[in-house]
């Protein structure tokens, strides 16, 4: 089928990034004097669809824009579990893009490359003053005018550009946004085993 595609979500969705994320956080806080939540505190917050003190966060942006993808962060990112096989057999018959907020394009794919994840295309956009530039219903649009398939993703993001955009959305419990805030959103599919995905497109 024409313009037929998986597209992805990465952060959370193909890898786990909370240690990432969460030492790129605390360390930035208290690089300016502040502290952290704990851990679990953190997580609980973005779980809800809560992200810790605005204010704050613009104080931390310029450590977070130095570090967050750096290898010396990106080492801590683990892939889920059998997220690599999935990826390659939907391959079989569709092709796999990578739709992410990450602003660096090539760690993101020397990332892939090294969690032995081959032959997909990225479309990345960034984050403009600590929030996403731009929402992933117009990312997709800018390289593809008229997508079809489906959209993988741990976050609202993916279900509201799915909706936008009509494809079928499938989210993933795994990730960073808990099942309950997602089921607020009503994505068509709210998945809690990455195999279930294989099982829905094809």
């Amino acid at each position: 089928m024409n313009n037929t595609y998986a597209f992805f979500d990465m952060d959370g969705t193909i890898v786990s990034f909370h240690d990432r994320f969460y030492r790129t956080y605390s360390e930035a806080l208290l690089n300016i004097g502040e502290i952290p939540l704990s851990k679990e505190e953190w997580i609980q917050l973005r779980k809800n669809g809560n992200r810790h003190s605005a204010k704050l966060d613009k104080k931390i942006i310029p450590f977070f824009d130095k570090y967050f993808e750096s290898s010396e962060y990106l080492k801590y990112d683990k892939i889920f579990p059998k997220m690599k096989k999935i990826i390659q057999n939907i391959q079989k018959k569709y092709p796999v893009k990578i739709v992410s907020f990450r602003a660096n394009n090539e760690t993101l794919l020397e990332q892939l490359s090294n969690l032995g994840i081959y032959n997909v295309e990225t479309i990345i956009q960034g984050y403009c003053s600590g929030i996403p530039c731009d929402e992933k219903a117009k990312m997709i649009q800018k390289v593809i005018p008229d997508p079809k398939g489906w959209i993988i993703g741990d976050t609202h993001y993916e279900i509201a550009a799915g909706k936008k955009l009509g494809l079928k959305t499938i989210a993933v419990s795994w990730g960073d946004q808990s099942k309950e805030y997602l089921q607020t959103h009503n994505p068509d599919f709210l998945i809690d085993n990455p195999e279930e995905i294989l099982k829905i497109i094809k």
